[in-house]
């Protein structure tokens, strides 16, 4: 039995109904799927049955002697031994997609669940996401306004994307035992991400104790003439933080600001 590696977030899931239930939910009906971080090929297996075609990235080559076996069994089937983040993945994407759509289709390694997601949304190939991610990080992805997990990661993400819980999945389901319970989210686009917009809501979430006007002070560099104009225009209470507007209101927002002279 291979042991999991700490430093790659590894905790691996083999219960075959709760897979199996996570491929049925994917809706993949012989479309192609990348999955990222295949681990033992629990969910692999699945995945690679019911595929068009199946683009796995794994890190760890000690998982060789589970995936080599699926990769033989099924012609349908790729597994590149590197680290998705790290490498020009996009482009290997669409070459061996064709530039087909593509559905990723993952139990996210924890600590890499931000950045894959980011580059699911400005991957053009990926128009649609079934994720299994910490439970934290999954409820700050679907919150809404006024609350507390709602944020820059929640805007981003929502601003861009068809946001769906799917699964609430325990922690005792997998091996060894995170501390945590996880999430089945479901994303599917709607618009590009604009790296504008991104950069937009770091600054107005970026102090959370200030009202958005200070904040557009701070951090976006506007007069005080300017910032007031720009929440009285869109009738915006002074004294409002940013975890209080809603997506299309942040949106227009930041429109707004993108008019504003240098």
């Amino acid at each position: 039995m291979i042991k999991a590696k700490k430093r790659w977030g590894q905790n691996f899931i083999s219960d075959r109904n709760i897979l199996q239930k996570i491929v049925d939910l994917s809706q993949i009906d012989h479309q192609n799927v990348l999955e990222i971080g295949p681990g033992m090929g629990g969910l692999t297996r699945i995945l690679a049955k019911e595929a068009k075609k199946l683009l796995c990235y794994e890190i760890d080559e000690d998982l060789h002697e589970f995936l080599d076996e699926i990769e033989e069994k099924f012609t349908n089937t790729k597994i590149i031994y590197q680290d998705f983040l790290a490498n020009d993945s996009n482009s290997v994407i669409k070459e061996y997609f064709s530039q087909e759509p593509v559905i990723l289709v993952s139990n996210l390694p924890y600590y890499i669940t931000t950045q894959v997601i980011m580059s699911f949304l400005t991957n053009s190939s990926l128009q649609r996401a079934i994720i299994m991610v910490q439970k934290e990080v999954g409820e700050r992805i679907i919150s809404l306004p006024n609350n507390k997990e709602y944020g820059q990661l929640s805007v981003n993400i929502q601003g861009s994307c068809w946001v769906k819980k799917l699964l609430n999945i325990k922690r005792g389901l997998f091996n060894p035992v995170p501390n945590v319970d996880s999430i089945l989210i479901s994303l599917e686009k709607y618009a590009p991400l604009d790296p504008e917009f991104v950069n937009f809501n770091r600054l107005i979430f970026a102090n959370k104790r200030k009202t958005l006007y200070n904040n557009l002070l701070a951090n976006l560099h506007l007069s005080s003439n300017q910032a007031s104009q720009l929440l009285m225009d869109l009738k915006i209470n002074s004294n409002s933080r940013s975890e209080q507007l809603n997506i299309d209101t942040i949106k227009e927002l930041y429109n707004s600001w993108k008019k504003l002279p240098n």
